[in-house]
This record gives structure tokens, sequence and C-alpha cells, in this order.
């Protein structure tokens, strides 16, 4: 089946500063957070949590691809200094094969966006996430174990949100 770029949901939360300082942090036990860590952004939205990780790790390589032309656009104007893209981001394929983190806070993209992607990341990048399920199909699909997923509940979405974390093999 061909995955249907168009029908990705353009709906999205918001993560607090407090919650990139904890993600961070989290992040950070698992694998040291360098200034030559690159950080990826699936669904950037308005950038925020790209210029919030950029403060707190002290990394200038972040970036961000955003399918939504006015958040965007919105990026480019809060946050001049972070790099995104616009666009689906089976489309940058690049980005994913060098991000060492990659976060999606947007349960609203499709399971098949992940499997586009999945052969691009490398072994090592963690990947972080709030679309639940997936980490029971990453079980099935793949062979992890539970032991080797991770959660965190940050301060997301007005509210607290249950995030995923592993370890790509």
């Amino acid at each position: 089946m061909i995955y249907d770029k168009h029908a990705a949901s353009t709906t999205y939360g918001t993560m607090s500063t407090k919650g990139t300082i904890a993600l961070h942090e989290r992040i950070n036990t698992i694998k040291e957070i360098n200034s030559n860590t690159n950080f990826l952004d699936v669904g950037s939205g308005e950038g925020k949590v790209l210029n919030d990780f950029k403060d707190v790790s002290k990394t200038d390589n972040v970036v961000g691809v955003e399918v939504n032309k006015r958040w965007y656009l919105e990026s480019l104007k809060k946050y001049p200094d972070c790099e995104v893209h616009l666009g689906y981001i089976q489309d940058y394929l690049k980005l994913v094969e060098n991000a060492d983190i990659i976060y999606t806070n947007n349960i609203c993209i499709p399971d098949k966006m992940v499997w586009d992607i999945w052969d691009s990341i490398k072994p090592g990048a963690i990947v972080v996430y709030n679309l639940i399920t997936l980490s029971i199909k990453l079980r099935k699909k793949f062979g992890y174990d539970k032991s080797e997923f991770s959660k965190i509940s940050l301060s997301a979405n007005n509210m607290r949100s249950e995030f995923h974390i592993i370890v790509k093999k």
C-alpha cells in the first residue's frame, strides 16, 4: 500500500520548556548529548521544541520538518536560528539518516510514516514519540522487548503526556 502523505493530520500539541528540559535530561541518561548531537523534530510546528532543545543542549544541530505551511512560516519568523523544512519527512530521509534523536509530538501521524522512515534511522538513534500503539507494533514487527522501551511523562499539550523512548537496534 502506498502511503498517502496528505492523510497526515495537522493537529499539533505543544511541549512546554519544562517538558523539553525533562526530555533532554532523560535522553542524556541514555546517550550523552553534546554539541555534535543531531536532533530532528518531525512535525515541528512553530519550532518551540527546536529552539528549547537548542538552548538546553547547546547544540546547533536542530532541524525540523513541518507539513503545515502556516506553522512552518511561523517557525521561520519566531525562531530564525533553527533549521526547518516544509514538506513530508519521507522527502527528507537524509535528515533522518543523520539524526541522533528523532522526536515527534503528534499522535495523529500515521504509523505508515514511521515504517516509511524506519530503515533510514541509524542504529543507536533515539526515537521519542507519543503514538503509544507504535510500541506494540515495534515489538511485533522488529522483536523489541518491553524492557527496551522507556516511558516519560512530560508537560505537553497543556497536560501530562506519556512519551515512549527507544534506541533503534
